[in-house]
Parts: structure tokens; sequence; C-alpha cells
């Protein structure tokens, strides 16, 4: 199996294994959530009541439509700050007017009917399921002529409705995403992840800091520190690790 670039990896999951060292937030509320960030928290949470599950369940508020999340390279500069360079990554996460998401971050389409019922993903045998509080906890893609399944996703949330587990498994591989909060914050200050893969096995932590946010409070740019460990078990073993900073932004549309 090829082995997996560390900058994808790095895109993808984000950072550090338990052999490399660990990414923490500094002390200082600067380095996770600024003042304005602290504010713009408190204004997300204000306007809870009139957002939908599932636009809560990611970690938004108000009617989003659409968000389209761009990853930039970045240079840092003498005095710390840092430089968005080339674009490395995009991901799209979208709802319909009802506020059902229509495609989330993960790689799962949703197709209603007019009643709002799940009726289809990318293939006719997808499914669906949500809980008790309709928030959705499970997604199953599959090919329309086969019976396996071409990826499986599981929602795990913690007491405050906050998205914080992933689980993927897909042909023969594995991920798992783990997000940490602080407080009752609505956005994550780490994640965590772990994917395993025919023999590769990849760690890594991420650390947040959010810098810019929108009316709504919903954060549009934030930095990304990141190291972690790929390691390749066989007749040759291979390991590596990386590390590094990206920039992050957010275009996010509302409906009127």
């Amino acid at each position: 199996m090829k082995r997996i670039l560390p900058i994808l990896a790095a895109l993808i999951l984000t950072a550090c294994n338990n052999n490399a060292k660990t990414v923490t937030p500094a002390t200082d509320a600067t380095d996770t959530l600024s003042q304005n960030a602290a504010d713009s928290q408190e204004l997300a949470k204000d306007d809870a009541s009139t957002t939908s599950p599932d636009i809560l369940a990611f970690g938004l508020k108000g009617p989003v439509k659409e968000v389209i999340t761009l990853t930039y390279g970045t240079e840092e500069q003498p005095d710390g700050t840092l430089i968005a360079g080339e674009v490395l990554q995009k991901d799209t996460i979208s709802f319909n007017a009802s506020g059902l998401v229509t495609v989330d971050p993960f790689g799962a389409i949703y197709e209603y009917d007019k009643d709002g019922k799940f009726v289809k993903g990318v293939t006719e045998k997808s499914v669906m399921k949500r809980d008790e509080k309709g928030r959705v906890i499970y997604y199953n893609q599959q090919n329309d002529d086969e019976d396996d399944a071409m990826f499986t996703i599981e929602f795990t949330y913690d007491a405050q409705g906050r998205i914080s587990k992933v689980n993927t498994s897909f042909w023969e591989g594995t991920q798992t995403k783990t997000f940490i909060y602080e407080a009752d914050n609505i956005y994550p200050v780490k994640m965590l992840f772990e994917s395993s893969d025919e023999g590769t096995n990849v760690e890594s932590e991420g650390a947040y800091r959010y810098t810019k946010f929108d009316k709504y409070g919903n954060w549009t740019e934030r930095e990304h520190t990141y190291s972690g460990t790929e390691t390749e078990e066989g007749e040759d073993d291979y390991s590596s690790r990386w590390s590094g900073k990206n920039i992050e932004r957010r275009t996010i549309e509302y409906y009127k």
C-alpha cells in the first residue's frame, strides 16, 4: 500500500502521537480563545433557540445554508504571526431551508423528501439514523450494485450536544476523530486523530486558535497547530513524524 504522505495526513487529521511531542494550548487565553472569541462564543450560544439540531451539532448557529472552508499552508513571521500561502484543501458543509444537513464535513450526502424524511445519499441504498433528539448518529453509504458499504460514519455527542467523536469505517480502514472543548464553548480547542489502514497507523493531535467571527458568532478564521506520527508495519517498518501550522478560513452563506 502506498504510504500516506505526511502533509496529506496532517490536513485530514491533526497532530501528535503519544511518542511525539504533544501540542498543548498555552495557558494564555489568547492561544485558544481570545476575548473576542469568547464574546463570539456567547453570541453563538444566545442564538441557539432558532437553530436546527443539525446546524447545532456541527458547531454552527443561525440559518446556515452553506459553509466552505479553505485550508492554507503558512509562513511564520519572526514575530510569530502566520501568513497564508497556497490553498491545500477545500471542504463544504450545507443545509436545506429546514436546517437539515445535506452535505456533512465527513463526506456524506443526504437527500430528503418534502416532509423532511431521509430518502437517499449518493445511492439508493444509503442508510441514515437519528437519535431521539433528531441528531444524525449513523450514516452508511453503499454501492447500488453491491452489499458492501462504501463507508460508515458514527457520531457521538457530549452532554451539551456537541459532536465529541466521529468514527469512520471504509473498506479495510478506520478513522476516529475526537473533539475536545473548553467549558461550554461551542468550538473545539483540540482534535485527536487515529487511523488504521492495512498496516499503516496514524496518530495526531491539533490545537485551534480562533481569530475571526461573523455576526452570528460563527468563526470565519482560525489557526491550526498540529503534529503527528505515521507508522507502517511490514518487512520494512516505516515511521515518520510531522508538524506544522495552517490557517483555515470559512465563507458562510445564510438563508435570508
